[in-house]
């Protein structure tokens, strides 16, 4: 996973509910205080993008042979302005618990 200046990076539990949140990505305006504990893909996700999001998310925490899967998906900020970001997104086990590691560059950052 390659390091870039804007990106946003979380740590969801099994509901989508976000565990860790960091971000730097332009224009964003959240901090890690407002998001924490709130679902990922009812806050961030557009609707038009949901079903898809939710797809690759449940893909990634039932399938036993993929441990990385990548996604493109348009996020509403806090300004209700968009952003296409491109996401890795990555199965982790902890304590016996599955969580997913999501890591995302916005689309016109990863030429």
């Amino acid at each position: 996973m390659k390091e870039y200046k804007h990106f946003i990076k979380l740590l969801l539990d099994e509901n989508g509910t976000i565990i860790e949140f960091e971000c730097s990505l332009r224009e964003m305006k959240y901090n890690e205080t407002e998001v924490l504990g709130k679902n990922w893909f009812n806050t961030f996700i557009d609707e038009g993008d949901r079903e898809a999001a939710l797809k690759v998310f449940h893909s990634l925490l039932n399938d036993k042979n993929e441990n990385t899967k990548v996604f493109t998906s348009d996020i509403q900020c806090k300004e209700k302005n968009h952003k296409l970001i491109n996401f890795e997104n990555k199965l982790i086990i902890k304590d016996g618990k599955k969580y997913v590691l999501v890591y995302g560059v916005e689309h016109m950052d990863k030429v």
